[in-house]
Parts: structure tokens; C-alpha cells; sequence
């Protein structure tokens, strides 16, 4: 099983519900929320699911900004053989654009082979689907709360930076979305 986690929050009755967590206003007037653009495709990967006959639950079923200790509650008290997706974009510098690009998958720094090993999985399909979009930023460590204290081996996939003016159109089309969607059933069914 599944467990899925659209990180941050989404959008309640026109205001958004994750302080930051946004990209600078576009030349068109508009910005990108990561909490919406997360559900978006955590919203086209349940679909996918559903088709594949994958088992999934999400711990993040509404667009309120779920504190991260409660995600995480919610995952552990799922029993059986399961497995966390945090899905995310990335952000760089303090304000204003970047010109930092990719996608990356995130491993606690303390975790075990089984974790690793289905990283490399994940990151491998990453790479397939994602590379002729932009660039691999690999497979890296860090102490992230929901990597750290969720009970089963879990990822963090930041898929694109919502700091970068050219990838945040990009991480709202159809061909990016289509391209994480495939890489993540592929993983799920490599990973069985």
C-alpha cells in the first residue's frame, strides 16, 4: 500500500494556507502555490492508482495545511506492508527567481538498505520520465520530520522548483504531470 502525502496546504475560500511555499508572482500576474500544484498531482496519481488497481490511502485528503505530525500519525497507524510518497517542489534562495532546476528524491540520512534500495527504484523512473524536461539532481539525505518519524520507508519527491520561472509552467503541464504519474506506477509496480 501506498501512503500518499501532498505536501503543504491548499487553497480555502481564496486564501492560502501555507505561509511562503509559493513562487514569486509571474510576468503574467500569476503564482504558483505549492500546496495546489502538489494535490494537483497527488490528485492525478490516486487516478492512476486507481486504474492499476494500486492500494493507496492520503493522509491528505483536504486543501487545510496538515500539521506534519499529524501526517505522520495518520501514516503510522496504517498497518501492513506500506510505503510513504511526500510530494513536493522545490525552492531556492529567499525571494525572487532562481535559476536552480530539477527533481530530486529524499531518503532520511538514517535510513535502511530497504529505503535506499527503493530510492534508487524511484529515482531511476524519475530519471527516465522526468530527464528530457530538466535536469537530475539525484538521491540525497536530509533530516525532513516526515522522513525521520513516519515507521515505514518513506520518500520525498521534490519534482521541480517553483523558484525557477521557466519550471514553474512547466511543473503545471500536462506532459510534466503525465511523466511524474507514469515514473511513480512504474516505481509502485517495479517495487512489489
Amino acid at each position: 500500500m501506498v501512503i500518499l502525502d501532498a505536501g503543504h496546504g491548499g487553497i480555502i475560500q481564496g486564501k492560502y494556507q501555507t505561509g511562503g511555499k509559493r513562487s514569486p508572482k509571474r510576468p503574467d500576474g500569476t503564482v504558483l502555490y505549492e500546496g495546489v500544484n502538489n494535490r494537483r498531482i497527488v490528485e492525478e496519481i490516486k487516478k492512476a492508482f486507481d486504474r492499476e488497481f494500486i492500494q493507496y490511502v492520503d493522509v491528505v485528503d483536504s486543501q487545510e495545511d496538515v500539521p506534519l505530525g499529524t501526517r505522520v500519525r495518520r501514516a503510522n497507524a496504517i498497518k501492513g506492508n506500506t510505503l510513504y510518497l511526500s510530494i513536493h517542489s522545490n525552492a531556492a534562495g529567499n525571494s525572487g527567481w532562481s535559476d536552480a532546476r530539477g527533481f530530486g528524491t529524499y531518503i532520511y540520512t538514517g535510513a535502511g538498505s530497504r529505503t535506499r534500495a527503493l530510492a534508487e527504484i524511484m529515482h531511476r523512473n524519475l530519471w527516465e520520465n522526468l530527464s528530457e524536461f530538466t535536469r537530475d539532481r539525484g538521491i540525497r539525505e536530509r533530516n525532513f520530520y516526515v522522513l525521520k518519524k513516519t515507521s515505514m520507508s518513506s520518500l520525498l519527491l521534490e519534482l521541480g522548483f517553483h523558484t525557477n520561472l521557466a519550471e514553474t509552467y512547466l511543473i503545471e503541464s500536462k506532459e510534466w504531470s503525465d511523466a511524474v504519474v507514469k515514473a511513480i506506477v512504474n516505481f509502485v509496480k517495479e517495487a512489489e
